[in-house]
């Protein structure tokens, strides 16, 4: 018997060896394996309330309440995408889960509700700006790499306009952008309190990031031993695997 949650385009995929299910399009954007390490990164406290500026199908709150099943989090995940939206709240549906919701939303247009309402926000950006690289032709997958709809500056906004005091936001990015986004996290109040450099292996510069920053606080930045992805056979090094389990 077909399951009335998962539709002929979709397919249904497990997360590791917890029961946690998410739907993602057989065509289309598909998740990597950035929100696992960014997810992986996260640091949440046992009453959290967490949002995800642009949740795309919903990967990063599934993954955060898997890796936190002792925790109560409430989270919610929002994205101008209706149909990822739609899709989102059918794998909420698939894995019976209360503590999730999504809701269908401009991360520019954040409602005066959300105002210092959240302990934790979490991102996934896109990573170019639309003047770097070449902009796929699927909108789903030119929405996810570039900064069509959405810059990284108007995330920060909208994080530290959602963001209690002393809240964290958490981010990967591209490495060359972190003396930009530094200055632009300072600038709005957030202030970087953890940075690890992500290495595809040993002999390559990084590429990527994982950030946290904090909100009208002034840390020590706590520079994390680097998190390099392959060894020397191109297998997934063994903290890496431990993230997908």
């Amino acid at each position: 018997m077909e399951n009335p949650n998962i539709r002929k385009d979709e397919v249904l995929e497990k997360l590791g060896l917890a029961e946690y299910y998410i739907l993602q399009k057989k065509e289309g954007y598909r998740f990597t394996i950035d929100p696992i390490l960014l997810a992986g990164f996260a640091e949440t406290g046992y009453h959290d309330k967490i949002l995800d500026l642009g949740t795309g199908g919903g990967i990063l709150p599934f993954l955060l309440q898997k890796n936190n099943p002792e925790k109560d989090l409430t989270i919610t995940g929002i994205d101008i995408q209706r149909e990822y939206i739609e899709m989102a709240l059918r794998s909420k549906i698939i894995n019976k889960t209360d503590s999730i919701n999504f809701l269908e939303m401009d991360i520019k247009n954040i409602p005066a509700n959300f105002r210092n309402s959240f302990n934790v926000i979490i991102t996934n950006p896109p990573f170019f700006k639309v003047n770097e690289g070449k902009i796929n032709q699927k909108k789903e997958i030119a929405l996810a790499r570039h900064e069509l709809e959405v810059s990284f500056l108007q995330i920060i906004k909208a994080a530290t306009f959602s963001l209690k005091d002393n809240g964290k936001f958490y981010f990967i990015h591209r490495s060359e952008r972190l003396m930009e986004i530094g200055r632009a996290l300072s600038q709005e109040g957030l202030s970087i309190s953890r940075l690890r450099l992500i290495y595809n292996d040993e002999k390559t510069p990084s590429k990527l990031f994982l950030g946290e920053a904090v909100k009208r606080k002034n840390p020590q930045l706590k520079v994390l031993p680097p998190l390099i992805i392959y060894d020397d056979k191109g297998n997934y090094k063994e903290e890496v695997r431990c993230l997908y389990d």
